[in-house]
């Protein structure tokens, strides 16, 4: 059977070089997972560039390359643009993603420390962390108000 996909024709490369058809070569196969693109499950995830492994480090500067991508679209796969185009969709959300996470640590690091300041004022007048748990029911609610 001849695969179009990248994902299976990746995966007939691993295979032949494998035991497949021993126990071992089997269960490691099944743990190989390959997917086209990002899934949802990591497509949230923050990116790592691993420097030694970029083509503009390994290769020489005229050296051809390919992409298995390219490779399958000459054999018959016939999603390569529809991929580019998810791939760029999920840029551009992972973008906005990560911008409004950056919007919300900044006003979860504002909201700690404005809370900090209320918990040490309300603590430098009266040391309520420090009381047992029956004592602190008996604190009046005027004390409580002062410390706001």
């Amino acid at each position: 059977m001849h695969y179009r996909t990248p994902r299976m024709y990746v995966w007939r490369i691993i295979r032949g070089m494998l035991p497949y058809k021993t126990k071992r070569g089997k269960a490691a196969l099944g743990r190989l997972k390959l997917f086209e693109g990002i899934p949802p499950p990591f497509d949230k995830k923050r990116k790592v560039c691993i420097l030694r492994s970029m083509r503009t480090f390994r290769l020489g500067v005229k050296r051809a390359y390919t992409s298995v991508a390219d490779i399958c679209g000459l054999v018959g796969w016939k999603h390569q643009r529809l991929l580019r185009e998810q791939e760029n969709l999920r840029k551009k959300n992972a973008i906005a993603y990560r911008e409004a996470k950056k919007e919300m640590n900044k006003l979860r690091y504002i909201a700690t420390k404005q809370t900090n300041k209320i918990v040490g004022k309300c603590t430098s007048q009266k040391s309520v962390l420090h009381l047992p748990f029956q004592s602190f029911h008996m604190i009046s609610r005027s004390s409580m108000e002062n410390c706001a």
